[in-house]
């Protein structure tokens, strides 16, 4: 029965190497959840598989598992998942052979660890280190993420002097374990020693590439930040612009209406037929079309928003109330509607007769700001697990937009609820926030 649970223990630290392998490198399909039940299923089949002794099928087994677990639960092309099967595979046999060759007691008393549990611990714990080394290195080597948007691949190579460590530790256990004549329950704590020293390292592996991870997303957010910033000041310009543009027309308005008044004096019909159709014309008006709302910078929004929704054929629908939104700065505006009209224009792209209404109203006797967007959507974007789903190419950048809006709303003690309705195609999401 210990020996069940000894051969347990290490199939588990084998899945949770290969899981952390696969992050370091590739960006997943599905939740942590799915992924670890997933994983486990997998592990539990080359468990029980393992227990029939035949080495070739234990082979064929972990290969298959390896690529299962490689090619659809992560963005993988196929070639990719055969190499690092490949991958994870020599270094599982390359960790055998190198404890085997380097210590030959190991081999020689192979069978005879099997009734004798602290042996069966420190042989097999030493070798899952020396497999769990070559592949903490390989994954952290620059060449390895390049299928991956990863930073600091140099800083987790100052780690590995941690392995090499646990390993002279180990096999200094071992050695002990072979020459010294010591007490049961010294062999039993040399035993718990080695389960917690390969421990300690996938932990650190874990913990390490977790911070990466928190760090690149502070990145990111930041870089988006300085971007919004970035647009908030564009569309300052071109509200100016538009401005300008307005007061400009008007100007030529008077002179056209001057010239219309001396051409009818003196009856040139021809002359005044000309200036009419010219004051009519649409590079002459201050289009009612261009005027969403009196704030100027988000009317600059919904100006370039009404361009790209008819390139892309969708209906653009907008009530906005007046005053509504005043309380906001520029840049949490534009962060706001930016990411809330870019993820509406996604998913209505493509649709026949597709449309998007932005609704924005105070919500009478209370303080609260009233923000709804719905638009149109083919299939419903939640997965099985209430996360939104996304079409974009770089699967690293799905759900920066979501982060931004609500980080850009909780600045104005806000929430927001977002749906699907299945019934008319629609996709909400519905947006409250303290106005002053």
């Amino acid at each position: 029965m210990e020996v069940l649970f000894c051969y347990v223990i290490i199939y588990l630290i084998e899945a949770f190497i290969l899981w952390l392998y696969c992050n370091d490198l590739f960006i997943p399909k599905y939740t942590t959840r799915r992924t670890v039940l997933v994983l486990s299923m997998l592990y539990s089949m080359l468990f029980f598989l393992s227990m029939l002794n035949i080495y070739p099928l234990n082979a064929a087994a972990f290969l298959l598992t390896a690529f299962i677990f490689i090619y659809f639960l992560y963005h993988t092309k196929l070639s990719a998942a055969l190499f690092h099967t490949g991958v994870i595979t020599i270094a599982m046999g390359f960790g055998e052979i190198l404890s085997l060759s380097l210590f030959p007691n190991f081999a020689r008393n192979f069978y005879e660890a099997r009734s004798d549990i602290n042996l069966l611990i420190i042989c097999i714990f030493l070798n899952k280190l020396i497999y769990f080394s070559i592949v903490y290195i390989l994954s952290h080597l620059p060449i390895a993420s390049k299928n991956k948007k990863t930073t600091g691949n140099r800083g987790a190579l100052v780690l590995v002097p941690i392995p090499l460590v646990t390993f002279f530790v180990m096999f200094t256990l071992y050695i002990i374990y072979f020459t010294a004549d010591i007490p049961t329950f010294l062999n039993q704590m040399m035993s718990v020693c080695s389960i917690l020293l390969l421990v300690l390292n996938l932990l650190t592996w874990f913990f390490f590439s977790y911070a990466q991870k928190r760090n690149q997303d502070f990145m990111e957010l930041q870089i988006r930040l300085l971007r919004e910033n970035d647009t908030a000041e564009y569309y300052k310009m071109l509200s100016l612009q538009n401005e300008s543009r307005n007061i400009l027309i008007h100007n030529i308005k008077g002179h056209l209406y001057a010239i219309a008044t001396i051409a009818e004096q003196n009856h040139q019909s021809e002359i005044m037929d000309y200036i009419n159709n010219l004051i009519q014309t649409s590079s002459l008006q201050t289009s009612a079309l261009l005027q969403f709302c009196k704030n100027d910078t988000l009317n600059a929004i919904l100006c370039r928003y009404k361009e790209l929704c008819k390139e892309k054929e969708i209906d653009l629908r907008t009530d906005i109330r007046d005053g509504c939104i005043d309380f906001m700065s520029a840049n949490d505006l534009t962060a706001l509607f930016c990411n809330l009209l870019d993820n509406a224009l996604e998913s209505a792209a493509g649709i026949p007769d597709s449309f998007i209404e932005l609704h924005i109203k105070r919500q009478e006797n209370t303080p609260y700001i009233i923000l709804a967007v719905q638009n149109s959507c083919a299939k419903d974007p939640f997965d099985a697990y209430g996360r939104l789903l996304s079409h974009k190419k770089d699967r690293a950048q799905h759900g920066l937009g979501m982060k931004s809006i609500r980080r850009t709303i909780e600045n104005y003690e806000g929430d927001m609820q977002v749906y699907y309705d299945g019934d008319t195609r629609t996709f909400h999401a519905v947006l409250r926030m303290v106005g002053e």
